[in-house]
């Protein structure tokens, strides 16, 4: 998907955090491909072979050519899957109202994971009305108690422990598939100064920037 849908502006997730995100560690459960063994968990759990619902994002070749590998890869695991079609006003109802059974996305981790991570995770971001929250239901009070103490703490290495644990549990439950790392590339004059100089990227004031 790196290579082929994304064109090298991407890198292959190891987990719920991005690389470039506050306390991102590498050290979680990795899960290789393995079509055998997919097939034999889904005829384990029961799958009988009726369709279901992929909702990709509508936002241009590189999203629909990682839906469609998407959709290649689980049909080799023994799915049966159906592209959902709709337009951006469409897949955010959609995804607001739980209208899926399986879903493509991506967030900006913005910088911290208090700030970015956290809401995707936490039993109290279970709220039909947005897609931008834990539309996937996911809830483990573990990590609901990480994610408080890790917002709470001032203390980077204690932060950093704590947080490595969440990527953990995150990982060990598959509470998604984290397929990648997405690099946005920013194209600018090059007289101008310190434009992007936080996680939040353009989205951050640009108090920093000046011109040469």
């Amino acid at each position: 998907m790196a290579k082929v849908a994304w064109f090298g502006f991407a890198t292959s997730a190891t987990g719920i955090f991005n690389r470039k995100t506050a306390f991102y560690t590498d050290q979680t459960k990795k899960y290789p491909r393995d079509v055998a063994l997919a097939r034999k968990l889904l005829a384990e759990a029961g799958y009988k072979g009726q369709p279901l619902r992929l909702l990709p994002l509508p936002f241009g070749e590189a999203w629909s050519r990682t839906a469609e590998m998407v959709r290649q890869n689980l049909q080799e695991a023994g799915f049966k899957i159906e592209l959902v079609s709709a337009d951006l006003p469409g897949v955010m109802a959609r995804t607001s109202n739980w209208e899926f059974a399986l879903s493509l996305t991506y967030l900006f981790q913005l910088g911290d994971p208090a700030l970015g991570v956290a809401r995707s995770y936490v039993g109290s971001e279970i709220k039909k009305g947005s897609p931008f929250n834990n539309v996937g239901g996911y809830q483990n009070p573990k990590v609901d108690a990480l994610f408080e103490r890790g917002g709470r703490e001032i203390d980077p290495k204690k932060r950093a422990e704590i947080y490595a644990d969440v990527q953990r549990t995150l990982s060990d439950d598959v509470a998604a598939a984290w397929l990648l790392d997405l690099n946005f590339p920013t194209v600018y004059r090059s007289k101008i100064e310190d434009l992007v100089t936080s996680g939040l990227g353009l989205t951050d004031s640009l108090a920093r920037a000046s011109i040469k």
